[in-house]
């Protein structure tokens, strides 16, 4: 599947599908909860205070997965690996 051809984007290097889909479902996971609980099951907890700790990424740790756009989600899932 191309995630990519409505928002022209090009995939990140290093890009492993599956791995986004699973981010991207676990990040819907629960409904009206904020990312940051969200991720716990897949984030290591000292990855999610270094998010936490860089003021450009740390905003998306308080948004619902509803207000992601794909680059937004793409962001995310680059600086959790």
């Amino acid at each position: 599947r191309n995630y990519f051809t409505r928002e022209s984007l090009k995939a990140p290097e290093g890009f492993i599908a599956h791995d986004f889909q699973r981010f991207v479902r676990m990040a819907f996971a629960m409904r009206r909860k904020m990312l940051r609980n969200n991720l716990k099951n897949m984030v290591e907890p000292e990855k999610i205070k270094l998010l936490e700790n860089d003021a450009s990424l740390e905003a998306y740790l308080t948004r619902r997965a509803e207000e992601f756009t794909i680059p937004d989600f793409l962001t995310l899932f680059g600086a959790t690996r």
